[in-house]
């Protein structure tokens, strides 16, 4: 060109003004394609240099499916209504400005790549770093059940909440927090992988450790606190104060005894209790739900007076009687001699079952001691009085042998009353023990009243009484050295007892069985057998009978030898006379 330049002036020397021009131009234009070239390069750096980066961007219109987005004055982009939420949706106004994430500069047509949706989650990213760098609780709702725990939403960033870090204590059922805003702390987060884990446990215990000190300050004995029931069992219930817990013992939990915590509170349920003690140095807490309430022994004697007779439910039968509630929070004992009129080893459950509906008589009233005695033979006819009518004492009745005791026989007597007959009222002449032998259950036997008290249940007993007067007239008719004939009734290795007659008995001792020592075996008799045998004393006062078989085989072998000895008969006679004068 130069040298085209150069010919054109040499042949041309007037041109040169124009050529001057044509090069200054040249030149001009040069400059110009540097100088856009570096504004476009500057530009596009600036550009570049946006993306990855959120901005503020004007709506410049709305279609059907996306809005067009001004970023800056060179530069627009289409972002979709979907990445919108209902509420953004409804408020996109075209000039109004909306935040957006720049992906990249040119897409395929040649605008700009933007998402609201990036924006949003960019900006919560950063907020969500800033707070687990600060260690600081946020907002979020739980979205749903996966594999090991929940989804929880942080503000359009999805995190996940681990099973063991959904509460203080272990939950059957985490679903229940499915849909609602939570309190969270982010305990691990991963920029790179985008994956966040948080922890609703964390909170749980900051807040219980700063109720729990808040409460510790102002807990004292007496006051009346809001609580929620964490869980039952068969002795109380544990309830959340707020930070720390407290026992709801069974026995403070109604004044009803028999209550079931079961059928009185819920899990999850809240109410009021009053602290009835409190130790601030192991931090437990004692309280109570039936203190709120009033109590009904204070006007217990207001309510029920005593030989009243009232309508109860038994509620729990025992070896001793039977508990029976009178009205709520009022329960009396029915000992077992208080169930029935007839019998005298009472079994309660043989009486009265549980929840039965029964009348009862007020025995007594003791308000200090919350006592209440009650009976319940005393609303039925006393059979004691029924029995005095018509066996008054001095009668004879017949009565069944229920069972022999050491003591005596029990017996039943009519009307179904049992009563003991006592062992020093069997016989008049034979030891208690010996006399308890000749009876057996089930034996029928006639007795003697002698004695009834219908204040004191008692009715005097006798059997020897029944016979008395026909055995002193036996006794009357016996005298010593009469030779009788008696009946074997039992043997024993002393001797052996025989039945005079009347109720007479007497008892004939080993040595006096026979009079040679090989014929003193007492086996060698047998009950039922008749023996003959000489009464050696005979004391009607104590209706004591002595007699001797060995003393009527002397008698007999003395008449025997005087059929054959003669005078000599009398002298032995006389020698036998002396020696049963000298043994009485």
């Amino acid at each position: 060109m130069n040298r085209i330049l150069g010919k054109d002036l040499d042949n041309n020397p007037n041109k040169d003004k124009e050529a001057d021009s044509i090069i200054e131009k040249r030149i001009e234009d040069k400059n110009f394609e540097d100088a856009f070239k570096a504004l476009l390069e500057d530009t596009l750096k600036d550009q570049r240099s946006l993306e990855g980066k959120i901005v503020k961007g004007r709506i410049v219109s709305i279609d059907h499916d996306a809005i067009i987005v001004n970023v800056s004055s060179k530069s627009e982009g289409r972002v979709q209504l979907k990445e919108f939420g209902d509420v953004e949706r409804e408020s996109l106004r075209v000039g109004g400005q909306v935040d957006v994430y720049i992906e990249r500069y040119e897409g395929r047509d040649g605008g700009m790549i933007l998402s609201h949706q990036k924006a949003i989650q960019e900006v919560t990213w950063m907020k969500l770093a800033q707070a687990f760098e600060d260690k600081k609780p946020i907002s979020g709702k739980v979205l749903g059940m996966v594999k090991g725990g929940l989804s929880v939403d942080l503000g359009g960033t999805v995190a996940f909440l681990p099973g063991s870090q959904v509460d203080i204590r272990p939950s059957r059922d985490s679903g229940e927090l499915v849909g609602t805003d939570q309190m969270f702390l982010i305990v691990k987060i991963d920029e790179a992988r985008g994956n966040i884990v948080v922890s609703r446990r964390a909170v749980l215990e900051g807040e219980r450790a700063s109720d729990k000190a808040r409460l510790l300050s102002i807990l004292k004995q007496g006051m009346i606190v809001e609580g929620v029931v964490k869980n039952l069992a068969p002795y109380g219930a544990f309830i959340d104060l707020g930070g720390i817990d407290g026992l709801l013992h069974v026995s403070d939990l109604s004044y009803n005894k028999r209550v079931n915590v079961e059928d009185v509170l819920r899990v999850g349920q809240t109410i009021k209790v009053m602290v009835i003690r409190f130790n601030r140095e192991n931090e437990r807490i004692s309280l109570g739900l039936r203190q709120l309430e009033k109590d009904p022994w204070q006007t217990i004697n207001e309510m029920y007076a005593v030989g009243s007779v009232v309508g109860a439910t038994i509620t729990n039968i025992t070896e001793y009687g039977a508990f029976a509630e009178l009205s709520e929070g009022i329960e009396g004992l029915i000992h077992a001699r208080e169930m029935t009129w007839h019998k005298k080893d009472v079994v309660p459950s043989d009486v009265v079952s549980q929840k039965d509906e029964v009348k009862v008589m007020i025995l007594e009233i003791d308000a200090t001691k919350r006592r209440i005695s009650l009976g319940l033979k005393q609303c039925t006819e006393n059979l004691f009085e029924v029995f005095s009518k018509n066996y008054p004492v001095g009668s004879q009745v017949e009565a069944e042998i229920k069972d022999v005791t050491e003591f005596g026989l029990l017996v039943t007597l009519p009307y179904g009353i049992e009563f003991a007959v006592h062992k020093s009222e069997l016989s008049w002449t034979l030891p208690s023990s010996e006399a308890l032998s000749r009876y057996q259950v089930g034996q029928k036997i006639q007795l003697k009243v002698t004695k009834i008290s219908c204040e004191e249940e008692f009715i005097g007993l006798s059997v020897k009484q029944v016979s008395s007067d026909a055995s002193m007239e036996r006794l009357q008719s016996i005298e010593k050295g009469q030779n009788i004939k008696s009946r074997v009734v039992r043997v024993s290795d002393s001797g052996i007892e025989v039945d005079i007659g009347d109720g007479v008995f007497s008892f004939i001792a080993r040595a006096e069985l026979a009079e040679d020592t090989q014929h003193k075996n007492p086996y060698s008799f047998k009950v039922g057998d008749v023996v003959d045998a000489k009464v050696t004393k005979v004391n009607p006062k104590t209706q004591e009978v002595l007699l001797s078989i060995r003393a009527l085989d002397i008698e007999e072998r003395s008449r025997v030898l005087s059929e054959y000895m003669g005078d000599k008969e009398s002298t032995f006679s006389s020698a036998l006379d002396r020696a049963l004068e000298h043994k009485d």
